[in-house]
């Protein structure tokens, strides 16, 4: 009986460790890394008994988790709406370009 709630305890403090280490790699923005650590801690969970508290707290740190999440996907989101502003002005800048190309036969200058 002892060796069961010892086992059960190394697998609960298992479960714990997996969290926090997904939220590190969340922290460093190393998503894969997020991912293969929740898959750990899906496996780690099916062995383990959690009390109420252990699962606050790790819900605590799934939503911590989350909000980086969040954060991060508004960033990329950001960038790509920069990204494509910056391609459109180059587009126009070309286009402008060559008809003074066209026009002068003057201007003959790559982008």
């Amino acid at each position: 009986m002892i060796s069961r709630m010892a086992a059960s305890d190394m697998e609960s403090n298992e479960v714990e460790g997996w969290t926090l280490a997904a939220a590190g790699a969340a922290e460093r923005g190393e998503w894969d890394r997020v991912e293969e650590c929740y898959q750990e801690r899906e496996a780690a969970m099916s062995r383990a008994v959690l009390s109420q508290n252990q699962i606050e707290r790790m819900l605590a740190v799934d939503r911590r988790i989350q909000a980086q999440v969040f954060i991060a996907r508004a960033a990329v989101a950001e960038q790509l709406r920069q990204s494509f502003a910056t391609r459109l002005r180059l587009k126009t800048l070309r286009s402008g370009i060559g008809e003074l190309e066209g026009r002068s036969g003057i201007l003959r200058m790559k982008a």
